[in-house]
């Protein structure tokens, strides 16, 4: 093997790993976690640190709503650069955004399992610090994840906090020094109509963050992500579909939903896509996101007067304001950076 083909060989390994790690982290740590309490469950030792975790536990409950805590060393990790460099993503930053004010980034679309805004707001594996100088972020996830022991210490040290009013409002309402908060407004629901090729979104009734930005005087920066899609195959679950009326019928019982979603495995993600080609399809298929490349399109920001106590008239005004800048957004990059054609629309529903 030549030295440009080691050297190549050795590159994918280490982002297949950056992978595997965030999926270990997203998907398998739960799991982990109780089958290792199973395990241990009558050690005395088990009990004793159990112990004092619940007693931490409880002393640091309010913390996910205050600002979570904030850790430089996991934040720079290399391996959220190796992370990065598998699919691999760049980002473009068509405006300054000072850091004289807060934010609201908001992303688009949520993909699967929100890879891109993942990588993007919760770690440096993309830059951040140097794309953004002073712009202290503060990514949003389901409150739920902070029930998970370990889990829960691990994002609240990537500052990452519970995405309920509480917590969000105390970020924006802190003094006008570039602090922001990171979403993906689609949410889970948007996950569903994650499939490749599509730039669907479910916007048109998500107002909840653009009521939080006129509060607070937060301006909103969209963010859009060509090829979040892109990274993972769905199973069929169009509108009328088996499959789509029981997820929205798990949803209506405010059971989870999730997307039947697959990719490809540990083996065809090192190997290269010549012989990765060579394959037979169940040898290659898997949980693994495929490698496919991503370009992250930040906006200028959109500036929102603060407004303590918003009429209907005035959020819906905003958000149509809003939702015609994404549009902009989306229409001036998807040909040169979307590589997508003309013809292609945004959706939102």
């Amino acid at each position: 093997m030549s030295s440009g083909l080691h050297s190549n060989f050795l590159n994918r390994c280490k982002q297949t790993i950056g992978v595997l790690f965030y999926l270990g982290l997203m998907l398998l740590q739960p799991f982990i976690l109780l089958a290792f309490v199973v395990s241990f469950v009558s050690s005395p030792i088990f009990w004793f640190c159990a112990s004092l975790y619940l007693i931490w536990y409880i002393s640091d409950f309010e913390t996910p709503r205050h600002g979570a805590r904030f850790s430089e060393s996991i934040y720079n990790w290399s391996i959220w650069t190796d992370l990065a460099n598998f699919f691999p993503i760049e980002v473009i930053k068509t405006a300054e955004i000072p850091p004289d004010r807060n934010y609201i980034f908001s992303a688009h679309p949520h993909g699967i399992l929100g890879t891109s805004s993942t990588i993007l707001f919760s770690t440096n594996g993309l830059n951040f610090r140097r794309l953004f100088p002073g712009i202290k972020m503060h990514p949003v996830t389901l409150g739920m994840n902070f029930w998970i022991p370990f889990r829960r210490e691990f994002i609240l040290a990537l500052r990452i906090i519970s995405s309920d009013r509480e917590s969000i409002n105390y970020v924006l309402s802190l003094p006008k020094e570039g602090n922001a908060v990171g979403m993906a407004p689609g949410g889970a629901a948007e996950a569903l109509e994650a499939h490749p090729g599509s730039h669907r979104l479910i916007l048109a009734n998500r107002k909840g963050f653009i009521k939080l930005a006129i509060q607070n005087g937060a301006s909103i920066v969209p963010v859009y992500h060509f090829g979040e899609t892109d990274l993972y195959n769905q199973v069929n679950n169009s509108d009328g579909s088996l499959i789509r009326k029981i997820q929205r019928s798990l949803k209506a019982s405010k059971w989870p939903t999730f997307p039947l979603a697959y990719g490809q495995n540990e083996l065809a993600a090192v190997l290269s896509d010549e012989w990765c080609a060579k394959l037979p399809t169940w040898l290659r298929r898997g949980l693994m996101p495929y490698r496919r490349r991503i370009v992250t399109i930040v906006g200028a920001p959109m500036d929102v007067e603060k407004v303590s106590t918003p009429s209907d008239e005035l959020v819906n005004k905003v958000h149509a304001e809003y939702c015609a800048r994404l549009r902009e957004l989306f229409n001036a990059h998807k040909v040169k950076h979307g590589g997508l054609g003309h013809d292609v629309q945004l959706e939102i529903v």
